[in-house]
């Protein structure tokens, strides 16, 4: 199946649902993230984005989707570490807007 040059919607309605069914879950990147543009970000089934460039990672492997059909949930190594990282992650996202974490002028 080629989804090189798709975009991300017409890869999750036309091709995977109707390939895997409606319960498959996907992460995609678009056009974008082929053509390794520095802020093309991730798609996946549910409106979900990742911004900040994760889509030219998969970009550069040549890598548009990974689908995943189960029933399981993933093991944790670590849930305790993995809490932590999860609390700092709401913490920053609750800084002003504005904040800037590296200064203006650092070199």
């Amino acid at each position: 199946m080629n989804l090189y040059r798709q975009d991300a919607l017409k890869i999750e309605y036309d091709i995977l649902k109707q390939t895997h069914g409606k319960s498959v879950r996907f992460v995609t990147t678009g056009v974008a993230g082929e053509n390794m543009c520095r802020s093309a970000n991730l798609m996946t089934e549910n409106e979900g984005s990742a911004t900040g460039g994760f889509g030219v990672v998969m970009g550069s492997k040549n890598l548009k989707a990974v689908a995943v059909l189960g029933t399981g949930n993933p093991l944790v190594a670590d849930p305790g570490e993995l809490r932590e990282l999860n609390q700092l992650v709401i913490h920053l996202n609750k800084r002003d807007p504005l904040f800037i974490p590296f200064g203006l002028y650092e070199s």
